[in-house]
């Protein structure tokens, strides 16, 4: 005869915090998003599951058939919101590798996992949400005024390329439905993660790549893939950019996600030409520094390898702009990425610049009479 199947065991999950609100206390599963409200029961139930444990062990001796059939119920709801997990299960398997992979913790790991799949406002109703939400809340200053006696400072030159191309720089979600040129789209690779060389501590110690971005530690945890849509010269699909040799590489063969699909059903990315997708790696930088502040090292960092992007892209008048709004799900399906290893934390839209107006541009443009000259190419 065959043997019995052996009873499943349970425990809670490792990743999991308790905080009480209205409702009463509230777990949260921070990498499966997913949440219960709980009981006094249930809360207990779940501080006895710190190893995996058998069901039958956990009715007290002597239960009613009524006491069973609640706590029963009650593991039930726990184990479909993912705070119990059942040994052999994906669910639990990932919930192992997380604790060994993921050195930062509940600290980081909270906020880094707990923003995924955010559920965005569709365009059409953003302009009325953000005009509710200011009449809604006291206005901010959005800029310092100087204070009594302040120091004037020398202005610079006009003629600096360099602070031109900077000043040049502006968000435009106006896209063509036209091809950009594949030279244009290298040279803002190589602006953000070309590696241009190789530096070591000491003469014995670890080479580590030299980009024109700054990076803590040197670890440059950030890959770039490029979602291609409209680039001359090169196949619509999804690459992986290496900053060793300046070269991109197919990630597969099927075509590209739409661009609203990636980014949050953001529609005026639908003619972008390309979607740089920045992809952090984190265990390059948890390898040198395992705590969790670490973590926000590796998200300044993606703000400095946009900011080469965009100056490169403003220096040969594309359209481009960053976002933040990103479908992590089906970002990480595109990119075949390993979701606790690695994550996309930005991205970077260029494309032949069009005539139309975006909804989610600025309808106007004036100049500071304070620095006069420097409002270009808008």
């Amino acid at each position: 005869m065959d043997a019995a199947p052996s009873e499943p065991r349970l425990r809670r999950a490792r990743a999991l915090v308790v905080a009480w609100d209205r409702r009463g206390p509230v777990g949260r599963n921070w990498f499966a998003r997913s949440e219960a409200v709980r009981d006094a029961r249930a809360l207990d139930l779940v501080g006895r599951l710190d190893d995996w444990s058998a069901i039958e062990a956990l009715f007290p001796c002597g239960a009613t058939a009524d006491e069973r059939a609640a706590l029963a119920a009650a593991l039930v709801r726990l184990v479909d919101a993912a705070l119990v997990l059942v040994e052999g299960t994906a669910a639990a398997d990932d919930d192992e590798r997380l604790a060994r992979e993921w050195e930062w913790g509940l600290t980081a790991g909270v906020f880094h996992f707990g923003v995924h799949d955010t559920v965005y406002v569709q365009p059409a109703g953003i302009r009325a949400q953000v005009q509710a939400r200011l009449a809604a809340t006291t206005a901010v200053e959005t800029y310092a005024l100087p204070s009594t006696g302040a120091l004037a400072l020398p202005r610079p030159g006009r003629e600096r390329p360099l602070l031109r191309a900077l000043c040049r720089r502006r968000s435009c979600r106006s896209f063509a439905d036209s091809e950009m040129p594949l030279e244009v789209l290298a040279e803002c690779l190589f602006a953000g993660l070309a590696i241009v060389g190789f530096g070591a501590a000491d003469d014995g110690g670890e080479r580590l790549p030299l980009t024109p971005c700054p990076s803590g530690g040197a670890r440059h945890p950030f890959e770039a893939y490029v979602c291609a849509y409209r680039v001359s010269g090169l196949a619509p699909g999804v690459y992986r950019y290496a900053g060793i040799d300046h070269s991109l590489s197919r990630v597969h063969d099927r075509p590209p996600p739409e661009a609203s699909t990636l980014l949050g059903g953001q529609t005026w990315f639908a003619d972008a030409g390309a979607l740089v997708l920045l992809v952090a790696h984190f265990q390059r930088t948890q390898r040198k520094y395992p705590h969790p502040g670490a973590f926000r090292v590796v998200l300044l960092e993606a703000g400095h390898i946009a900011q080469n992007l965009l100056v490169a892209a403003a220096g040969h008048g594309l359209a481009a702009t960053p976002t933040c709004a990103l479908s992590d799900r089906e970002l990480e399906a595109a990119c075949a990425l390993d979701p606790i290893r690695q994550a996309v934390v930005h991205v970077v839209a260029l494309g032949a610049r069009g005539d139309a107006q975006a909804s989610a541009d600025f309808v106007r443009y004036d100049e500071n009479p304070a620095l006069p000259g420097w409002l270009d190419g808008v």
